[in-house]
């Protein structure tokens, strides 16, 4: 979990779009690092958090929805990888088929 959230931090620090100040890009860093603590998150629900917190911000300092909708798949996909910007439920998606897999392995 620790790995996963400083891979948040860098993935915002690396991404935020050049009009966004420096105290808000440490924000935006802590509150993704913060949403990826937990071993099981759902990419799903993290994407769909840290986008809720993000996109407003960006959106107030000039950043159009577009962009900062791309930001926010961009640290999601940093992250969890591909499986993090799939449709919504991507991350459930996933867990189902290492479960299958799992599965599979008993028989």
């Amino acid at each position: 979990a620790a790995q996963r959230s400083e891979a948040a931090r860098k993935a915002v620090l690396e991404n935020t779009p050049p009009d966004v100040d420096e105290e808000l890009s440490s924000y935006l860093a802590d509150t993704a690092a913060s949403l990826v603590e937990d071993e099981d998150v759902d990419p799903a629900a993290v994407r769909e958090d840290f986008e809720g917190v993000a996109a407003p911000l960006l959106e107030d300092l000039g950043t159009s929805a577009e962009d900062a909708t791309i930001f926010c798949e961009r640290v999601i996909q940093a992250i969890f990888g591909s499986s993090g910007t799939e449709a919504e439920g991507g991350g459930k998606v996933v867990a189902s088929k290492n479960a299958e897999c799992a599965d599979a392995d008993d028989g």
